[in-house]
């Protein structure tokens, strides 16, 4: 299924405007990306209550708790999600290698908020691994950043928020966290973002 995102202006900049055609073409492949951290809770939505009636409402603190990595696809509209233990650096490593598995014969270009692990000494090193003898025009991998405290700018927070959304309108067909998981999952998986 196809999803519209409301697209909030993004300001590319010039260097990404100068290669729409490689884009165009797929040699380079653009993301947004974030983190997301699911947990038990995130079904809980709201109901209706009679008027003038106190209603007592049971609070627990639901240990269970996945973090994912996901990006989105700006040409093609695909979302492509990774379950992670936490958002670290490693994990971070991890999930550019896997995008560029999915994608060996493209440029990735990646748009993404300033977490301090998205550009520590470890993902530096690894941009050096894979970019060395490579002039900066033909990396394998950039990295760009998106303004300080600036969610609005990234896509990718919609579609967290409508996949958690999913949840609470079915929040009766999950029992478990585990099927929790598999739900929010399938969601990201069976639609195309735009």
């Amino acid at each position: 299924m196809r999803r519209k995102l409301t697209m909030k202006k993004f300001k590319v900049g010039d260097k990404v405007r100068a290669k729409v055609i490689e884009i165009k073409e797929g040699k380079i492949q653009v993301f947004f990306e974030d983190e997301c951290h699911l947990l038990e809770g995130n079904v809980c939505g709201l109901t209706w209550c009679p008027r003038n009636q106190k209603v007592e409402i049971p609070i627990e603190n639901p240990k269970n708790r996945q973090t994912y990595y996901g990006s989105f696809n700006a040409l093609t509209g695909q979302f492509h999600p990774q379950m992670q233990r936490a958002g670290n650096t490693e994990n971070t490593i991890d999930y550019l290698k896997y995008l560029s598995s999915l994608y060996p014969d493209s440029k990735i270009w990646m748009f993404w908020d300033g977490a301090k692990y998205h550009s520590g000494k470890g993902v530096r090193e690894y941009l050096e691994s894979i970019n060395q003898v490579l002039e900066e025009k033909d990396w394998k991998i950039r990295l760009f950043k998106f303004a300080p405290h600036a969610p609005e700018q990234n896509p990718v927070e919609q579609i967290w928020s409508a996949a958690k959304n999913f949840l609470r309108r079915n929040f009766s067909k999950n029992k478990n966290f585990e099927e929790i998981k598999k739900c929010f999952l399938d969601f990201l998986n069976q639609n195309t973002f735009y």
